[in-house]
């Protein structure tokens, strides 16, 4: 064919198979369906956890000594897609059957060994761990440990998140509040946050 100034190639032309907006050109001239998963979007999208207003002036609560402790899950920010009920009373979020994205953050102050978990309370099996960490005894180290990744369920289950603590820190070892500075008052900031758990229903 002589070089083309102007117009467009007809798709048939151009390889073999069909053309469509679901599938792209390969180095082998055949039109192949792309691949990919499910976007993370708001749409089918939750988030809740701990969370209180600055006014509150409330600590984390206290980490238990060689035990798991249940992350108290008080608030929701959203939910959308109706497929999860977050349920503050018992700190349980019930999916329906599916596959998801989930991102859990939990803080500790001075809780010594530590690890959090997504844990299937329904089914009283780990779904995801987070890495094993260790945030000094010493009063105010403070630190992050994240559960995150992709898993399954077959039928509508409830989840939590617990974490690991191998140091009594009473009042604050799941989290101290930010005007505990001196120099910051309550009016100066919104919120505390000690446990941000995120979920996406993939499919």
């Amino acid at each position: 064919a002589s070089n083309l100034s102007s117009g467009t190639v007809a798709t048939a032309r151009m390889g073999s198979g069909t053309a469509s907006s679901s599938t792209f050109l390969r180095g082998d001239n055949t039109w192949a369906s792309a691949g990919g998963g499910a976007a993370l979007d708001t749409d089918n999208y939750v988030k809740c956890g701990q969370r209180y207003t600055s006014a509150a002036a409330t600590d984390g609560g206290t980490s238990p000594n060689d035990a798991w402790t249940t992350r108290n899950i008080n608030y929701s920010w959203t939910n959308n897609g109706g497929f999860a009920t977050v349920n503050t009373a018992n700190s349980l979020v019930s999916l329906t059957s599916g596959t998801y994205y989930v991102r859990a953050k939990c803080c500790g102050v001075g809780v010594g060994y530590t690890q959090a978990q997504l844990y299937n309370f329904s089914q009283s099996s780990v779904i995801l761990s987070s890495e094993s960490s260790r945030m000094s005894s010493t009063t105010y180290n403070y630190n992050n440990v994240v559960v995150e990744g992709t898993f399954t369920i077959g039928s509508n289950d409830s989840v939590t998140v617990r974490q690991f603590s191998s140091t009594t820190r009473a009042t604050y070892g799941f989290g101290r509040k930010l005007s505990t500075d001196s120099g910051i008052s309550t009016s100066d900031y919104v919120e505390d946050i000690y446990f941000v758990l995120e979920i996406w229903k993939v499919s």
